[in-house]
């Protein structure tokens, strides 16, 4: 997916977590994501290009705290990779 010359993406292990997540969980994540990639409210973008261009991993929580995510910002290539999906919520 596609925001602004930023692009994000869910790693394919990943991926078989984030199938198996209630839709509004889903929903969330790409919410976030397309947060990241496009105005980037948070500075995910710019903590990673202090931290470390080449590639810095940053967890945070999604779907109002009841998932937590691990996320792979590869500044250089303009890529954010969601790398690990955790969910407790129902």
């Amino acid at each position: 997916m596609n925001g602004g010359g930023w692009t994000w993406d869910i790693d394919p292990p990943a991926r078989r977590v984030f199938l198996t997540l209630p839709a509004a969980a889903q929903q969330a994540l790409r919410l976030l994501m397309e947060e990241i990639i496009g105005d980037d409210p948070l500075g995910i973008r710019q903590l990673a290009a202090a931290m470390d261009p080449g590639g810095y991993m940053h967890p945070m929580p999604f779907g109002g705290g009841q998932g937590m995510v691990t996320i792979l910002i590869v500044v250089r290539a303009t890529h954010v990779q969601v790398i690990q999906i955790a969910w407790a919520g129902a």
